[in-house]
């Protein structure tokens, strides 16, 4: 019997490569760029996909036999959704696959911006033990009865408040849509609208967005939060760069009236080697990797694993399909 293909459009953990040649005729693109994922669709003409990369917006005309559409991961701005959704393909995602490893990254840098790390380390390293240590004496502080507000209630942002509110002893405040339905549930944390975040400002310590990227979203934490944080906060973004103004923490971080920053995400998507934001004081930024840990990439790749094998070996609709809608036109499509 034929195995169905199967296209990555980038490396996986090796056991599940193992595991999905096991089942599968799998393929990975030889590199994640849109023009090689293009020409490996249109060559193979793959029944299903993993996808850790921008896919083109034909992929439907590329690949006629695709018929379903697995996201490594929970964001699916990667995938042309309509596009696909329009031709029958079924997709489906990982959701929380790697909130527990963004939750960790966020605070870890909370920790070390509190603390002072990036700065000591380098004063260390450039001004010598007995300079650092005298300069750096009584700057830290502890995170313990810290005010912190984390924007949504996704599964990033519990597993982050768990770990803060029960194991650090912050007191964390929550702005979502819908406050009322989790304050029963989750007692040990204080929840407020959305509308309600800009007047909790001038009280919070540290200011950590967990919110997807939507219209309202977009640019959300603008100048005037910037103007409204208190001069000893901390900025931690690891959801979307398009909900932070770039121009505007760096501007505050310049002037001093923010303590300090990390961000694992830009607008851009990535940054050269001579934007701005690179010497920007108080700023620690990374390439977004902040859900990219070992543990994470297994997750993802598992769960990738078990819906492309309901769909193409069972013929069952994934579980997590964002637009299960479609699947009857997927198995039509399947059996085409």
């Amino acid at each position: 019997m034929t195995k169905p293909r199967i296209l990555a459009t980038k490396s996986l953990d090796r056991a599940i490569e193992s595991l999905f040649s096991e089942r599968f005729e799998f393929h990975i693109a030889k590199d994640a760029s849109i023009e090689s994922i293009a020409e490996a669709a249109q060559r193979l003409d793959p029944q299903g996909m993993v996808v850790r990369d921008d896919l083109p917006d034909t992929i439907a005309e590329l690949a006629p036999s695709l018929v379903h559409i697995a996201r490594h991961g929970s964001g699916v701005d990667v995938i042309p959704v309509k596009a696909c959704s329009d031709a029958g393909i079924c997709i489906s995602r990982v959701p929380g696959g790697n909130a527990v490893s963004v939750a960790e990254w966020c605070l870890s840098q909370i920790l070390s911006l509190l603390h002072r790390l990036p700065d000591i380390v380098e004063a260390s390293r450039n001004e010598g033990w007995s300079i650092a240590r005298k300069r750096f004496t009584g700057a830290a502080v502890d995170l313990a009865e810290k005010k912190v507000l984390i924007l949504g209630f996704g599964a990033i942002a519990q597993h982050l408040s768990h770990m803060l509110c029960i194991g650090l002893r912050a007191k964390v405040t929550i702005a979502c849509r819908r406050p009322e339905a989790f304050k029963a549930e989750h007692a040990s944390l204080e929840f407020i609208s959305m509308s309600e975040a800009l007047a909790a400002l001038p009280q919070t310590e540290v200011l950590v967005p967990c919110i997807a990227l939507s219209a309202s979203t977009e640019g959300l934490v603008s100048q005037s939060w910037f103007d409204a944080l208190p001069a000893r906060a901390i900025v931690v973004n690891a959801s979307r760069g398009e909900v932070l103004d770039e121009q505007a923490m760096c501007k505050a971080l310049v002037e001093g009236r923010l303590a300090g920053a990390a961000i694992d995400v830009v607008a851009s998507r990535s940054l050269a080697s001579d934007s701005p934001l690179w010497q920007t004081p108080r700023l620690v930024i990374t390439p977004h990797l902040a859900g990219h840990t070992a543990d994470a990439h297994q997750r993802n790749g598992m769960s990738c694993l078990e819906a492309l094998t309901e769909s193409l070996l069972l013929n069952q609709c994934p579980k997590h399909a964002i637009n299960p809608e479609v699947w009857p036109q997927a198995l039509e499509r399947m059996r085409n």
